[in-house]
């Protein structure tokens, strides 16, 4: 199928799986939550595995051991690093004193983190558009 068409329907999944969020509140029930994650995570599984598998097969058969290292640590680093961004922003959100309730805050918060999450996703789902298709991957 090649790494294109992978990405983009692992994007298209994230995609959904985040809209979603944008109205979560503290009524929406556990089941919706659990669905919106799980669409969420095969987005995820999609888009991480087939890419950087895509990226360790441009590179020489001599060089995969260290590419795959490098795969994983920067897999790792940007990891921590959106979930590091993405707390941030969260409780920069929900450190309004003007609000009435805690809850009320914190909501709010999370409602800039999954816009945070909605932005990356969308700009992913952009750029998989300059993926190499399937035919010209194989030439």
């Amino acid at each position: 199928m090649g790494i294109k068409k992978l990405s983009l329907f692992g994007f298209l999944m994230l995609l959904l799986g985040s809209l979603p969020m944008l109205v979560f509140n503290t009524q929406t029930s556990l089941f919706v939550i659990g669905l919106c994650y799980a669409l969420r995570m095969v987005g995820i599984s999609f888009t991480m595995m087939t890419t950087f598998t895509a990226s360790i097969n441009f590179i020489g058969p001599k060089l995969t051991a260290h590419a795959n290292a490098v795969s994983s640590t920067v897999r790792q680093v940007g990891g921590s690093f959106g979930t590091a961004i993405a707390m941030l922003v969260i409780v920069l959100a929900s450190a309004d004193k003007s609000s009435a309730s805690k809850g009320v805050a914190l909501e709010t918060g999370f409602h800039w983190g999954f816009i945070l999450m909605l932005v990356f996703a969308v700009i992913g789902f952009v750029s998989s558009f300059f993926l190499p298709t399937a035919k010209e991957e194989n030439k």
